[in-house]
């Protein structure tokens, strides 16, 4: 039940320069072509949990095209689609996007209400993602992955602490690169990480 977002597909096929230009000088074109890419999103999610043997309920968003929206055009031009391919499968909402996104969340939070969010870019401010998130939506993410890659165990353990101190009393984090740690990162690294979660994780 996993996706990249309709945006994302649509800079794809329509190029991310072009489409970005669409949504500003040609809406309503944006709006068709997102409508399309959405309704074969939704009967690619649906085939493949079908030959997986998944049930119809639940779905993972991943549309990193979404932040460099702004609120009001995210919320009139791709905000629907997310909403649509949320409502036809129902159940548990998994939403992500990368980057620095704090312009989005109250209306991911509370216009399109997802379950989870995953992989919470580093970039956002922690007590911006707690006072949007905290208590209502899983989180995930929002350790440095070029800390994770190139850091000290004292810079990595620092900050991982730092994180689960800012959204362990809501409960639901999940210790996670925001997004994900490169190919790079020695493994040792990310052992800190699980260091860490012994040692400040328990709550």
């Amino acid at each position: 039940g996993r996706t990249l977002g309709p945006m994302i597909v649509a800079n794809d096929l329509r190029g991310s320069e072009k489409m970005y230009m669409d949504v500003i000088a040609s809406p309503e074109f944006a709006k068709r072509l997102l409508n399309i890419v959405t309704d074969k999103i939704i009967k690619w999610i649906e085939y493949t949990k079908e030959i997986m043997g998944e049930s119809k309920e639940g779905v993972f968003i991943g549309d990193d095209g979404a932040g460099n929206l702004s609120p009001t055009i995210y919320r009139e031009v791709l905000l629907p689609f997310h909403k649509k391919i949320k409502e036809y499968f129902g159940g548990y909402t998994t939403f992500h996007t990368c980057g620095k996104v704090e312009h989005l969340f109250k209306i991911i939070s509370q216009d399109l209400g997802v379950d989870d969010f995953s992989g919470v870019g580093y970039q956002n401010d922690k007590d911006i993602v707690a006072n949007n998130f905290g208590g209502n939506t899983v989180l995930s993410g929002n350790i440095n992955p070029n800390n994770i890659d190139l850091g000290t165990r004292e810079s990595i353990i620092e900050e991982c602490r730092d994180a689960i101190e800012h959204f362990a009393s809501f409960g639901g984090y999940f210790l996670k690169g925001g997004d994900d740690p490169p190919p790079t990162a020695p493994v040792e690294n990310i052992n800190y990480m699980y260091e860490a979660s012994l040692k400040y994780g328990k709550y």
